[in-house]
């Protein structure tokens, strides 16, 4: 006579079938985040679409790319930014605290011909430094309009490379 176990296969069925939602829960959060980068927002006559990360590692230079829709081309667009180091910007990240009022730095960005796409590069920083920064656009009457046009400033954080070991043991 043989001893055999029977198994049911219902707990690894149920086990499969969380582990494909959880995963179709996590693509979708992924391609929610991809497209979330892309901010578009009327202003005035243009439509501006930022190409810009939010987050960039430590030492190298942050790219700032738009893409300005509108019949007529602007006049100018200008980049306004500051800086924080890294004891300035450890309450921001760490305590949620609202950024000290700097002094802006202004950059004109560079169109690409006629496509309507303009960059701008900013130095880069150190781990744990920000820039904070919003865009104007000067239109054929000379009037300068701001992106985000709800006065709150964009901001890039630096970040630096992780410790392996570090990061296996959160994860």
């Amino acid at each position: 006579m043989e001893n055999k176990k029977s198994f049911s296969t219902l707990p690894l069925y149920i086990t499969i079938i969380i582990g494909l939602i959880i995963g179709l829960l996590y693509s979708l959060r992924a391609l929610a985040m991809a497209t979330s980068r892309h901010r578009t927002q009327d202003v005035g006559p243009y439509k501006i679409e930022l190409l810009s990360r939010g987050e960039q590692t430590e030492g190298t230079p942050s790219r700032i790319n738009l893409i300005v829709t509108a019949e007529s081309k602007p006049e100018e667009i200008k980049l306004f930014y500051y800086a924080l180091n890294k004891e300035e910007a450890r309450p921001v990240l760490v305590h949620k605290v609202q950024p000290p009022k700097k002094e802006f730095l202004q950059i004109s960005m560079l169109p690409a011909g006629d496509t309507g796409f303009y960059t701008a590069v900013l130095p880069p920083l150190k781990m744990a430094e920000q820039y904070y920064y919003y865009i104007a656009v000067s239109d054929q009457l000379g009037q300068y309009l701001s992106y985000p046009s709800d006065k709150k400033l964009l901001k890039i954080t630096y970040r630096g490379t992780g410790v392996l070991w570090v990061t296996v043991l959160h994860i």
